[in-house]
């Protein structure tokens, strides 16, 4: 029996300790968790972006950047196998937000520890870090990294994991080849909401999209996209400057692809639901009425 999987709509709440923001999620309907974090993100008061745009072009001073297993990719759906062994996603735990920020490539929101990933055939249990954003000029040029059969979606969401045994640090699991597990899910403009499947998904061994590019991850790119409102994705290109209110808005932030691959598909469904999804929002009522958030389980929501 198929069962449908659906979301948890949740909202921010903001506290500040020792200057720094905490934003703790909380199961409300309707969903207000995504216009807080960009409304948050884009005061470049609170959160100056801190480096410069990398040029993608001269990524080849950095030896890992040319490697046999880089990402992103062009997934070929229809060479793409099914297998068996690839189980749901399951997260457990909550946290609270550590910070949100504009770091001047991107929107990145870290997440203190208590959140884990497993199942999927993964080698076991990893550490949820944080999670950010690609795009590429409002609504009308996408900008995700991956593509499917050639199509790039307006935006992706990437959520980074690592082993445990490396403590949440980013530079040590990037020396493992399976030190990293991350989450992609495709964002497109739509009106009408509908569920997001966490049992269809793309998996291959792949590499982190920025330098130092090292082939540490394992990828899991979920097959069906979050649809949200045009005029939420268009505020991350009109909103956003690389450093500074005055200086370039922050657009086209996503790397081109390496390949295309025959990415290994899980597409059958399951009794249970993995998260326990919901999307009851409307969005002819309210452009901002839209759920972004996948986890319900950073603290009680994800982005």
């Amino acid at each position: 029996m198929t069962r449908a999987v659906r979301l948890d709509c949740c909202r921010a709440e903001r506290k500040w300790k020792k200057d720094k923001l905490q934003v703790s999620f909380q199961m409300l309907s309707p969903p207000q968790g995504l216009k807080s974090i960009l409304m948050l993100t884009t005061s470049q008061s609170l959160f100056p972006a801190l480096l410069s745009l990398t040029d993608e072009p001269n990524w080849s001073k950095y030896p890992n950047c040319s490697g046999t297993r880089q990402s992103p990719i062009n997934i070929v759906s229809e060479s793409a196998k099914p297998n068996n062994n690839l189980s749901e996603i399951h997260f457990e735990n909550s946290s609270n937000i550590m910070s949100i920020k504009n770091n001047g490539e991107t929107v990145q929101v870290m997440l203190e520890s208590g959140v884990k990933i497993s199942g999927g055939n993964l080698s076991g249990e990893y550490d949820t870090v944080q999670f950010h954003f690609h795009w590429g000029n409002g609504s009308s040029v996408p900008g995700s990294e991956h593509t499917v059969d050639g199509k790039r979606y307006p935006m992706e969401l990437h959520i980074v994991n690592t082993m445990p045994i490396y403590n949440r640090n980013m530079t040590q699991a990037a020396e493992d080849p399976t030190g990293i597990a991350a989450l992609g899910f495709f964002i497109e403009r739509y009106n009408l909401l509908g569920n997001v499947s966490l049992s269809k998904y793309y998996r291959y061994l792949g590499s982190l999209t920025t330098p130092l590019c090292n082939e540490a991850v394992v990828w899991t790119v979920f097959k069906e996209p979050i649809k949200v409102s045009k005029d939420l994705i268009d505020l991350f290109s009109t909103t956003l400057h690389f450093n500074d209110s005055t200086s370039q808005l922050m657009t086209n932030i996503y790397r081109s692809k390496s390949s295309d691959m025959a990415a290994g598909l899980r597409d059958s469904s399951h009794t249970g639901a993995v998260c326990g999804f919901n999307l009851p929002c409307d969005a002819h009522n309210d452009p901002w009425l839209q759920c972004w958030f996948i986890l319900s389980r950073f603290g009680a929501a994800a982005v």
